[in-house]
């Protein structure tokens, strides 16, 4: 979504988040197949499964997807759904490497896509994870987001944040 405002840069860190180009494709398929981050997202595919299912996630009109990087090194990926229209931005997925995960990057995310949808007219920010996620359970509580019922799966939850952005979509 090249209109959506949504660059960021920590220099404290060297944290970055940038939009995913179509380069970026390899990268994320090698992230996606880390067993740790394949098993979270209860997934087993194959490398040519990653290679399709990323390709569509980058071209969907309703997604934009994002890289975290560390110095250059890409050691995350944030997908963000919803961009058509809705007043709820939803993080449709969060990968962290593991070497990077309890190190302030998850964080780090959220609040990069806190400011994203403010920027873009947002009202709220929407996350789901599944019930046995708890560092991701905690994360969203410490980020001051509420669990909503979910009408999908007793499985996974849903949790929300309000962004105080302005009311209504331009």
């Amino acid at each position: 979504m090249a209109a959506a405002k949504g660059s960021m840069t920590e220099e404290s860190s060297a944290l970055s988040i940038r939009e995913m180009r179509e380069a970026d494709l390899d990268a994320l398929s090698r992230l996606l197949l880390i067993p740790s981050i394949s098993e979270s997202l209860r997934w087993r595919p194959s490398p040519e499964e990653i290679m399709d299912a990323c390709a569509r996630y980058w071209r969907d009109p309703d997604e934009a997807n994002y890289l975290i990087e560390r110095n250059g090194d890409m050691i995350g990926w944030i997908k963000l759904n919803g961009l058509a229209g809705q007043e709820t931005l939803w993080i449709s997925m969060l990968a962290i490497h593991p070497e990077h995960q309890g190190k302030r990057v998850g964080r780090t995310a959220l609040d990069w896509a806190e400011r994203f949808a403010r920027d873009n007219a947002f009202r709220r920010v929407g996350i789901q994870t599944t019930a046995d996620n708890c560092p991701a359970i905690a994360l969203y509580v410490k980020a001051g987001y509420r669990m909503e019922p979910s009408r999908e799966d007793a499985g996974r939850y849903v949790f929300t944040k309000d962004v105080a952005g302005p009311v209504g979509r331009p």
